[in-house]
């Protein structure tokens, strides 16, 4: 009797909030999931009308409220092909897998143990105060140096070095400003806290023999890990923030440098190919985002922006591998030292999606082609 009483009362509870919502109006959840399989797909990240991240969907694939004067939403997850919500109060947005395949690396030699990796990369930023907004959009082409094994001749870089780049600016008050440029001498860059895999990883035994889908690791806030299978790859994505109270975290070292941040966002994600054992490799990668989430209040960041006023930023940074290499150290010195003589220029890979329109529009304005 006692289990039908609570029975009993979770319906009318259900029913009231039913009710609630239909008076006030609220609409149903939009659920973002994978086109086959149906399955949610946890954290998308969805940007606005104007293409300036707003949103990330929680582990259930629910994209939190956003205004109506924001849509149409695009919605954007790691392998996958964009998506497009034309309004609030749709249910389900289907995401269809992103085809996007590299070529097999070939070794010559023991000798070549310098993991040379170099990707298209597309920069998604927003700074806002109460009064303006720079919205940046930005296309590098960059690559990474990543040793197999301890050398003392080459230590290499985590971080993406820029090899050649295109940025275009939008620049917006609350008078009216609306300009644009490809120029601007303060933007601010977060590629130091922008660093790629450059260890093995085991997978999950529940991934490896097909027992379960998703695996997680927590950690003291939240989940810290997230594992997906999805048919020939794996998605790997991690919170750096997991383990920190109230999901923020403000370095010390910043501080010490005027430039004191909160951070309330710093996670990553990448896609890997199919391996051959038991653990992925960063020669595995094909696709990774970074996204970032700050208030930035410290003096230098008030000198530079000429106020008082902490500003908000948000980047998202989409990574495409388009060549993977092995290299001898003093191969992997000389493209160090001397890449300029290699002719790079900024293009977009085959198969990565296509531009949003706000963001063809921009470039359009700023004088790019």
């Amino acid at each position: 009797m006692k289990h039908f009483n609570i029975a009993r009362q979770n319906v009318a509870t259900i029913a009231l909030l039913a009710a609630m919502s239909a008076i006030s109006g609220v609409v149903n959840a939009t659920i973002v999931v994978d086109s086959l399989s149906k399955e949610p797909l946890p954290r998308a990240s969805v940007f606005d009308c104007n293409s300036n991240m707003t949103a990330t969907c929680d582990d259930n694939g629910k994209i939190p409220a956003v205004k109506s004067g924001k849509y149409p939403l695009t919605v954007r997850y790691l392998g996958y092909t964009p998506a497009s919500v034309a309004h609030d109060g749709e249910d389900t947005v289907l995401m269809s897998a992103l085809r996007y395949e590299l070529p097999e690396i070939v070794i010559d030699t023991q000798s070549h143990n310098i993991l040379h990796l170099k990707g298209y990369m597309r920069e998604y930023s927003s700074m806002a105060r109460s009064v303006d907004t720079v919205q940046v959009y930005s296309e590098k082409i960059v690559d990474f140096m990543l040793p197999t094994e301890k050398n003392k001749k080459f230590k290499g870089w985590k971080s993406p070095r820029t090899l050649a780049e295109r940025n275009f600016y939008r620049f917006t008050d609350t008078s009216g400003l609306d300009s644009v440029s490809n120029q601007n001498p303060n933007n601010f860059q977060w590629f130091d806290f922008v660093n790629i895999l450059s260890k093995n990883i085991r997978i999950p035994e529940t991934l490896r023999n097909n027992s379960a889908k998703t695996d997680i690791v927590a950690g003291k806030y939240g989940v810290k890990i997230l594992w997906s299978k999805l048919s020939d790859r794996y998605i790997f994505e991690t919170d750096m923030l997991a383990d920190k109270k109230d999901h923020k975290w403000s370095p010390n070292f910043l501080k010490f440098f005027g430039l004191s941040t909160d951070f309330s966002r710093l996670s990553t994600k990448y896609t890997f190919t199919e391996p051959y054992g038991t653990d992925i490799s960063p020669e595995e990668i094909t696709m990774a985002t970074f996204d970032i989430e700050a208030l930035c209040r410290g003096k230098l960041y008030r000198w530079v922006s000429g106020s008082d006023e902490p500003f908000k930023i948000r980047s998202y940074y989409e990574l495409y591998v388009t060549d993977k290499e092995y290299l001898t150290p003093d191969d992997a010195k000389e493209w160090k030292e001397h890449p300029e003589t290699k002719g790079i220029t900024v293009f977009t890979p085959d198969g990565i999606p296509e531009l949003e329109p706000a963001i063809v529009r921009l470039i359009e304005r700023a004088g790019g082609e």
